[in-house]
């Protein structure tokens, strides 16, 4: 994750949230999860085995990747964007709803259901008589996208993987890019050639809030997520405010200021398919 670049009343709000977590450093130290899968747990998509005798030395995500690097580009058939709302099936599930948006536009039939009960590499939260043990939200969505209280969030990478798997089922061959610390005038250059754009804001945008739960990965490191985390599309821009599609409050329009203070400060995340 990037570190976040916030001024005035963010960065005092950013100071204290750190003072709360006991951390010296920003509190973007709080979001950077080094850990692996908490043992005894399985992620809901297989995981890479070791290679046997005989078999080829480039495992599958490779064979993909390589696949991808040499395709023959397609171009998403740009539907008019509609709004595909995460409520009443997911409470947590805004970034798998905000995917379903972008794939439709692209011209693929997604359906967010779909998405989470077949793609979505996810990991749940334990409890234990430890305290809880969970993953890493840029591996997998932790918890459940359709639980109010269970569920959490995933950032980019996840929501990659899903959308790559997504259209590699359907033989579709369209450029899936995700990114963490998005500039401006490459957000803009998106949005200036129609091309709608996930991206990780705070609910209301609003100052970051840390949740009062945590949970500790396998290398011992402690997550704190974030309470107050959202996932929108940003498709267009009028003077100085962002046209905003967000699966909870329908299409807005969002200052452009108070859209960045909000972006930067989770860490400027992003995805787009063109």
């Amino acid at each position: 994750m990037s570190h976040w670049m916030a001024g005035g009343r963010w960065q005092g709000r950013l100071r204290e949230l750190a003072a709360r977590a006991g951390q010296a450093a920003s509190v973007a130290a709080l979001a950077v999860v080094l850990g692996l899968q908490v043992s005894g747990q399985e992620p809901l998509r297989q995981a890479w085995k070791p290679q046997e005798c005989g078999e080829s030395s480039v495992t599958e995500p490779e064979r993909k990747e390589e696949e991808r690097e040499t395709a023959d580009w397609q171009e998403p058939v740009r539907e008019e964007l509609e709004i595909v709302w995460q409520l009443p099936e997911m409470p947590n599930g805004c970034e798998i709803a905000s995917l379903a948006m972008v794939l439709n536009w692209a011209g693929t039939e997604a359906d967010k259901m779909e998405l989470w009960e077949n793609y979505v590499p996810a990991l749940e939260v334990r409890e234990t008589q430890n305290g809880f043990l969970g993953g890493d939200p840029e591996e997998y969505y932790i918890g459940d996208a359709t639980s109010r209280n269970m569920g959490w969030y995933c950032f980019e990478e996840p929501l990659r993987e899903t959308a790559e798997a997504f259209l590699d089922d359907r033989g579709v061959r369209f450029r899936v890019e995700a990114s963490a610390g998005l500039g401006r005038s490459a957000l803009e250059s998106y949005l200036d050639q129609e091309i709608p754009v996930i991206v990780w804001v705070t609910q209301e945008y609003e100052a970051p809030e840390l949740s009062e739960r945590s949970w500790t990965m396998e290398d011992g490191s402690i997550y704190i997520p974030w309470s107050n985390l959202h996932c929108v599309v940003v498709y267009g821009r009028t003077g100085e405010s962002y046209q905003v599609a967000d699966p909870l409050r329908g299409f807005q329009s969002v200052e452009s200021g108070r859209f960045w203070e909000s972006f930067q400060s989770i860490g400027a995340h992003a995805l787009v398919i063109w």
